[in-house]
């Protein structure tokens, strides 16, 4: 080989070795810089604040330096995340697919106000269109007819009172001729007497069977309406001359439970007998021939 050729080659060589490493740089200079994350420095912060928070603990420290220094830790590691995070390539890259999509939402959520608005218009159509006054109709106003409702007087109230004490209040000054039961009553010289014995038996009813009694007298002062088992019971007993509990109680079960109907055939046997209407004997009950209030309410049936 002469020295000319050789010569050629050699820097034909030199120039092949040239071009690699403008290569190489390239690559290198389109490479992105990533700066390594400090895993290892944040791990080592980290064990040194724990330790921080043993020591108080040993130290017997008040629970007040305890938690302090551990809000103190908790700032540090959302420090340490956010710097983490912020130093990671994906994790923002991920965050603008979010706010990508989170645009997205708000416009979908946005459309429905399109419907709102035409509702809105309907509405302020159907404020706008007039109403025609009585001089603009063709049709003449019909009058509506007055109606009275003439309600019972039910009197003072009797709240808190005894039950005798309620008879009282509600019959007033008609105490005198209502607690006439039965005929022989008219002839009773001590009439005082027959009143206070009457109302010291009201005291020892049942509650309810006192509730009934009150009612009675009630209607036959006032006109308050009587309860309807009481009205059921009264009419079974002025058709039939007599009545038992078992025909009361089958009587209620045809509109009431089984219950009720067994509560109340109860109670109205012991207020008939009470206000001397029926004379009772066992569970039967017999119109009373003598009773003063029997021909009062049976006008009324």
């Amino acid at each position: 080989m002469s020295v000319s050729t050789a010569t050629a080659k050699s820097q034909e060589n030199e120039l092949d070795a040239l071009l690699a490493d403008l290569d190489i740089e390239e690559l290198e200079a389109d490479a992105p810089v990533t700066t390594p994350v400090k895993a290892d420095d944040a791990s080592e912060e980290l064990d040194e604040l724990l330790d921080g928070i043993d020591e108080l603990v040993l130290e017997g420290a008040d629970d007040s330096e305890v938690e302090a220094k551990s809000d103190i830790v908790l700032d540090d590691l959302d420090d340490e995340l956010e710097e983490l995070l912020a130093s990671d390539p994906a994790t923002q890259d991920n965050t603008e697919l979010y706010e990508e999509d989170e645009v997205e939402e708000d416009e979908v959520l946005a459309k429905p106000e399109t419907k709102t608005s035409e509702v809105e218009s309907n509405k302020k159509k159907a404020a706008n269109k007039k109403i025609p006054t009585e001089d603009e109709s063709s049709e003449e106003p019909v009058a509506k007819p007055e109606t009275k409702k003439t309600a019972a007087k039910r009197g003072p109230g009797v709240s808190g009172l005894s039950k005798s004490e309620a008879v009282k209040v509600k019959l007033g000054e008609s105490i005198n001729t209502h607690m006439v039961l039965v005929k022989a009553d008219t002839e009773v010289e001590d009439m005082t007497g027959l009143i206070n014995s009457r109302l010291n038996d009201i005291d020892k009813l049942p509650k309810k069977v006192g509730e009934k009694v009150l009612n009675m007298f009630q209607h036959l002062n006032s006109g308050v309406a009587l309860s309807v088992y009481t009205d059921i019971a009264l009419d079974m007993l002025f058709k039939n001359g007599t009545l038992s509990s078992t025909e009361l109680r089958d009587r209620y079960q045809e509109k009431y439970s089984k219950g009720t109907a067994s509560a109340q055939s109860s109670q109205l046997m012991q207020v008939i007998n009470f206000m001397k209407i029926g004379t009772l004997a066992g569970k039967t009950l017999t119109l009373n021939p003598d009773s003063v209030l029997a021909e009062k309410l049976n006008t009324e049936a």
